[in-house]
């Protein structure tokens, strides 16, 4: 939700959030694969220079007032807490993807599928 949040924000006026959902299948023998969860906008974009910093606690890129900086480092927090890995790529004006990538709980993998929705939205 924290991502979901995030993105919608970063939106102005009109434009697009995105959610990829893909299954992949492990490279070696029992070892288990992975599920990878793409939550991509069409928001403003995060400067590079702050890009190192989002995960801190009580870093934040919003205007004073409007965020507390715990969403993305309680996010981090879950993703780890689960074995997995968080990631961001994003460019100023253009929007942001964060990468999700958390093991599969069973090695019994045998297909890659991949899920995606992407929904035109306007923001408040």
């Amino acid at each position: 939700m924290n991502l979901f949040n995030n993105s919608l924000d970063a939106i102005r006026g009109s434009g697009w959030l995105s959610v990829e959902i893909r299954r992949e299948v492990s490279q070696g023998k029992g070892l288990p694969g992975q599920f990878q969860i793409r939550v991509r906008d069409s928001g403003v974009g995060i400067p590079a220079d702050r890009l190192n910093h989002i995960f801190e606690p009580f870093f934040t890129t919003k205007e004073f007032g409007k965020g507390s900086g715990l969403g993305l480092a309680a996010s981090k927090e879950i993703v780890k807490q689960h074995g997995g890995q968080i990631s961001i790529e994003s460019i100023v004006g253009k929007g942001a993807c964060f990468t999700i990538r958390l093991p599969e709980a069973s090695s019994t993998l045998v297909r890659t599928e991949t899920v995606a929705a992407t929904k035109e939205v306007r923001t408040r």
